[in-house]
């Protein structure tokens, strides 16, 4: 037999499940369990985190069609270099009290 033929064609192999068919299997799964209470969880920033998400989720997200480097800067102004770090600085120096608190806050969120 043909190597080639026994490799996964993806395309075919898979097919696409509409999101309909996603929603039916969920609600089969949850045995009748409330979806928004077992499914869906709030950020400490108020927004609704979702199971799963879509391409079709994606089609009102007008931001990622924006590159870094463009406007309305969305996506920052670095064009050709991203190395920008993500931390919180904290100054034990004067206050360890007043920092440990502020670490834990950090931490926490």
């Amino acid at each position: 037999m043909d190597k080639l033929q026994d490799k996964l064609s993806f395309r075919d192999d898979f097919p696409p499940t509409s999101t309909e068919a996603w929603e039916e299997k969920i609600q089969k799964d949850l045995k009748g369990a409330d979806y928004q209470k077992k499914l869906i969880w709030r950020t400490i920033e108020g927004f609704s985190v979702r199971p799963y998400y879509r391409l079709e989720d994606l089609k009102n997200i007008t931001h990622l069609r924006v590159h870094p480097g463009e406007y309305p800067w969305i996506r920052s102004k670095k064009d050709r270099d991203n190395s920008w770090y993500i931390r919180q600085d904290i100054d034990a120096r004067e206050d360890v009290q007043q920092a440990n608190k502020k670490a834990l806050d950090v931490l926490n969120r």
